[in-house]
């Protein structure tokens, strides 16, 4: 009843998508655990993108579902793994600084004071 609900889908259509991702999180690749699942879908069209474990559904909230941010926390990581591979002794604080992020996921960068 839930699903019809808030998605449209049917138990069958749940199934029918659990059974294309071969049971699998499609970010993170990890079985999904019946009980510890959640359909993902867009906020702003409502339409359904897949089922994604709980803690990968949480990560993109956090990443406010924003491609951008994403793009940036990849960017993060990438550099930061780079950095201690090439010894880098950087400050943190010559990095930008970036301000709260508008509702596409942009914000202007800034260098520290």
């Amino acid at each position: 009843a839930n699903l019809m609900r808030k998605y449209g889908m049917t138990p069958q259509d749940f199934m029918e998508l659990f059974e294309r991702q071969v049971g699998l999180d499609p970010i993170t690749m990890t079985p999904l655990e019946v009980g510890k699942i959640c359909v993902d879908h867009c906020h702003k069209t409502g339409r359904v993108r897949g089922l994604l474990s709980i803690p990968t559904n949480t990560a993109l909230g956090q990443l406010l579902d924003s491609p951008a941010v994403l793009a940036r926390a990849i960017q993060y990581l990438t550099n930061e793994h780079d950095a201690r591979q090439q010894g880098s002794d950087r400050p943190s604080e010559e990095l930008p600084i970036q301000t709260k992020p508008d509702k596409d996921g942009y914000g202007e960068s800034r260098s520290p004071e």
